[in-house]
């Protein structure tokens, strides 16, 4: 399983070649593709995105992606990596779904290679 980082999906919808190859290639592995509910929020509140760029993504989740919720085991975990790495809340309770369901994380953020515990798919 890989959880795929809010800014993977970002790269996605704007056409990035890398990403969209990258992920081509996990589909044809047959590799479950997932993003955390955090994802939802975040790619639904960009302000200057338009109707039509918001459809597209609210059909991408409802029909092409698993979204894998939070729960009381994730949230405490997340509680821990922001005290202990100083990681934004967003940030934690990706890193904490990705832990917490055994997935790895694919990500272009540099934060998350200070944890330690996460396995990290540095794209």
């Amino acid at each position: 399983m890989i959880l795929l980082d809010t800014n993977i999906v970002i790269a996605y919808f704007e056409g990035d070649d890398r990403i969209n190859t990258w992920l081509s290639l996990q589909r044809t592995r047959d590799e479950m593709l997932c993003i955390s509910i955090v994802s939802v929020t975040e790619l639904l509140s960009f302000p200057d995105s338009t109707d039509e760029q918001l459809q597209l993504i609210e059909r991408w989740i409802k029909t092409s992606i698993w979204i894998l919720p939070i729960d009381e085991r994730i949230a405490i975990h997340a509680g821990e990596l922001c005290r202990k790495s100083r990681l934004k809340t967003a940030d934690a309770l990706i890193a904490a779904t990705a832990t917490q369901n055994r997935a790895a994380l694919a990500t272009r953020d540099k934060d998350f290679k200070k944890l330690k515990d996460l396995n990290l798919i540095d794209l």
